[in-house]
């Protein structure tokens, strides 16, 4: 069954939002969809609303729909029809959690979440990782993110959602990122979801306090790990009772949680009763029905609940109507099978429930971390032809040393999300019918765990310590692979009249006090000024050459000024050519940025010579405040003659925002998440060795001119362990 979790099919991988917002142009969606594909990704949905608006007419539009379709086709990937209501999971856990429930209950074996549509543009691949990783422990395992933009020529302010395609400083890495979640996603559709625990929630209008409670219940069985879905009545209903359990589309429940809830279809009421009857376990809180939801059989609901819990339903109702609840939260026991939960408030309550789980059922899974139950950690639980799977995320950004529990016999394999392989797991004992594991996650870091009847494959090797450190420079050689930037915001704005035509005239000056040996100035088509041939430049007087190339975003059009620049104040001039009635004279042109081979001095608007030495830090208080992209750090090290065969191992201290790893020219590793760190034994030498740090940052240093830390912020360590 694992046969395809190192390359699942395209159906599996990340299906991003692709917003078209810019001049469409049929050559330019095969280049996106081909960047696509070789990223990793496995379709996508296509937004055409906002390209519509920006001229092609709909009989344009449609043909580049139909354009992109075959495209994808002949690569294998699948485009997908955009129906918002349809599309939208919500954003709370709640809310996620029912829409996986939703897909269990009937029998669905995906279920979509369109992700990162309102992170901010310093999104970073582990964050990313973090979400996805979060979403699949409440049963996400069809990834949509929000978005990939066609352009940024619209893009104006942050409120726009991220753009995570070719703009993206880590799009080069992105494909670590699209097979981990295609083996996520693969691995979390096999075989069923298996919860231990049912959350009723009333099929009518929200209740505040109903919901309330819904969401405390829903992030507190999480931190206990114990497995749930959100059921309404009319999946009650349709449930069967079978020894003791809740069947419903092959999910078993053991234990029931009712929220508070003042009505219920009587046929739900009807089954859960049957469902106690049988062996089941069934909790109310604070409030229990006293009403039929559909029809007038009242007194049947009332009387339904008051010989489940052993409870006058209206004398609860009445208490909380009249505030006379306890101040302490209080769980009352009836038969040892129905429980009632008595508590003002969803904190209070709260206090209680790891009490009330443990007394209804065994749960599957236990996390411990300093001696108690480690709600940083959440899990999910499914089964698939023998074989029980168990994902779990660390959902902080703190490492954890954790002790995992799990009621599973088997050997335990851990499945690789990042590579692939399949391992033993180490550090296992098995504890009557339990299986013990310690694992350390990383900040953000995740276990996929696997139990079947197959031998132990070959033990992963164990977690890297220190040993001997060897003496690393503070200083490095450095260098930048993409050009350096300075924004150029401010303008001041006349008009003038010149052979009889009435001229929009914009002028800003920067100054150089060391001329870069390359220098271009690029212009951001936006929504009032497109560059092509609407735009004349003018650098110290002299006119430029019109935009030949683009750099980062189509709609970032590069113009080569490197001969027409000095150093000293240099002037730039941008004149627009007014034709009839165009409304309102725009108070800035087309957004400028300086881009080339400069360093920025103190004040950070002077261009002066180019640093090729750092030291360990951000790069951004060292010349490159505004830089987005790629940098390497370079030094030689030494290596002891007696280090031969021993293990060599690198690490990053706070890379800002990932690394990849590059020893005598050759890759050792790319991480985009922790650890930071990675074997090079078999990269190195006895002697010196050149070992490099590509650090790779965010695109808001240059698109939104604000200096984010950046670069090797705490430093590197070689160890000989």
């Amino acid at each position: 069954m694992l046969d395809l979790f190192k390359n699942p099919p395209s159906e599996y991988h990340i299906s991003p939002f692709w917003l078209w917002n810019g001049r469409l142009d049929p050559s330019e969606i095969d280049r996106q969809i081909r960047e696509m594909h070789l990223k990793g990704i496995g379709g996508f949905f296509i937004e055409g609303r906002l390209a519509h608006r920006t001229g092609d007419n709909s009989d344009d539009l449609l043909k580049c729909i139909e354009r992109a379709c075959e495209i994808a086709e002949r690569l294998g990937m699948h485009v997908y029809q955009y129906d918002k209501t349809q599309s939208e999971s919500g954003k709370s856990i709640s809310q996620i959690k029912s829409r996986s429930s939703k897909m269990h209950a009937q029998g669905h074996k995906r279920t979509l979440s369109k992700v990162f549509g309102e992170s901010k543009w310093s999104l970073s691949l582990e964050g990313m990782k973090s979400v996805i990783d979060q979403q699949a422990t409440l049963g996400v395992n069809f990834v949509c993110p929000v978005a990939f933009h066609y352009s940024l020529d619209a893009v104006t302010g942050r409120s726009i959602p991220p753009s995570q395609f070719y703009q993206a400083p880590y799009w080069r890495y992105y494909k670590n990122l699209a097979d981990y979640t295609a083996r996520l996603s693969y691995v979390m559709s096999l075989g069923k979801h298996r919860a231990q625990v049912a959350l009723l929630r009333s099929d009518g209008d929200p209740d505040p306090l109903a919901e309330e409670f819904l969401e405390a219940y829903c992030e507190n069985l999480l931190r206990e790990h114990v497995d749930y879905d959100i059921l309404d009545e009319s999946a009650i209903r349709q449930a069967t009772v079978v020894d003791g359990h809740l069947t419903l589309a092959g999910e078993n429940y053991e234990f029931l949680i009712m929220t508070p809830m003042k009505s219920i279809d009587p046929g739900a009421a009807s089954k859960i009763k049957e469902f106690l009857l049988d062996g089941g376990r069934v909790m109310g809180t604070t409030i229990l029905p006293t009403e039929d939801s559909i029809g007038s059989r009242h007194d049947e609901v009332r009387s339904l609940f008051e010989s489940m819990f052993d409870i006058d339903p209206s004398e609860a109702k009445d208490r909380v109507e009249r505030g006379n609840l306890p101040h302490e939260p209080e769980l009352i026991s009836h038969d040892s099978s129905a429980l009632f939960m008595q508590a003002a408030s969803p904190a209070g309550a709260m206090k209680l429930l790891h009490k009330a789980v443990r007394a209804a059922i065994k749960p599957t899974v236990s996390v411990r971390h300093n001696g108690c139950e480690c709600g940083d950690i959440t899990c999910i639980h499914r089964s698939a032809d023998g074989m029980e799977i168990f994902f779990f995320s660390n959902n902080t950004s703190e490492p954890r040393e954790a002790q995992i529990s799990i009621r599973c016999d088997g050997a335990p394999h851990m499945l690789n999300l990042e590579t692939g392989s399949i391992t033993a797991l180490p550090n296992c004992t098995q504890q009557g019918s339990r299986t013990v594991l310690l694992h350390r996650f990383e900040r953000y870091g995740s276990l996929l765990v696997a139990f079947n009847n197959e031998p132990a494959l070959a033990v992963v090797p164990p977690a890297i310590e220190d040993g001997q450190e060897v003496g690393l420079s503070e200083e490095w050689e450095f260098d930048i692979e993409q050009p350096n930037c300075l924004s150029l915001p401010v303008w001041s704005f006349n008009t003038l009249i010149q052979h009889n035509k009435e001229l929009y005239e914009y002028t800003t000056t920067f100054d150089i006090a060391t001329k870069p040996d390359g220098l271009l100035l690029v212009l951001q088509d936006t929504p009032e000024f497109g560059i092509d041939g609407e735009i004349a430049v003018y650098v110290n007087d002299i006119k430029a050459e019109a935009p030949r190339s683009w750099v980062t975003d189509i709609s970032f059009k590069a113009v080569d000024i490197s001969g027409l620049v000095s150093e000293g104040k240099n002037i730039v001039r941008m004149t627009a050519e007014r034709f009839g009635w165009s409304g309102d004279p725009q108070p800035e042109p087309a957004r400028a940025r300086l881009m080339g081979s400069f360093c920025l001095a103190e004040d950070r608007s002077t261009l002066i010579e180019r640093r090729d030495i750092l030291t360990s830090g951000s790069w951004t208080d060292q010349g490159y405040p505004f830089y987005s992209g790629s940098a390497i750090y370079r030094q030689v090290i030494h290596i002891p003659e007696f280090a031969r065969g021993q293990r060599i191992i690198i690490r990053a201290e706070e890379p800002a925002d990932m690394v990849e790893f590059i020893v005598n020219e050759a890759s050792a590793a790319v991480r985009p998440w922790a650890p930071f760190e990675v074997d090079i034994t078999p990269l190195v030498k006895p002697g010196p060795n050149t070992i490099e740090l590509k650090i790779t940052n965010s695109i808001v240093n240059m698109l939104f001119n604000e200096p984010k830390p950046s670069g090797l912020i705490g430093g590197a360590s070689v160890f000989i362990s």
